[in-house]
């Protein structure tokens, strides 16, 4: 004898749902990830590094150079960073 009822209702579509979503979180995956390395190759970038570098001369590889050159690269990845990234950081540290 078969069980003609059902109370299981099962979406049809559900896997389709479901790799749609995992397709769109990819592709932003990969969206942001292109935008990092663009932001990376940038003038902005290389003036974080190249002041990174003047700092860790001037202070003889200090960790506070670090957390500079952190926001630095942070403020390059902004959108609304149009300016160069120097002009956000605060002046080397000056040698003692």
């Amino acid at each position: 004898m078969r069980n003609y009822y059902h109370d299981e209702n099962h979406d049809q579509f559900g896997w389709l749902k479901t790799l749609g979503l995992i397709v769109a979180v990819f592709a932003l995956m990969i969206t942001s990830g292109m935008m990092a390395a663009k932001a990376a190759d940038s003038p902005c970038a290389q003036a974080c590094r190249a002041r990174d570098d003047q700092c860790r001369v001037q202070t003889k590889n200090s960790p506070s150079c670090v957390g500079q050159l952190n926001a630095c690269m942070h403020s390059c990845m902004t959108p609304s960073a149009k300016e160069p990234a120097t002009a956000h950081l605060p002046a080397a540290p000056k040698k003692n």
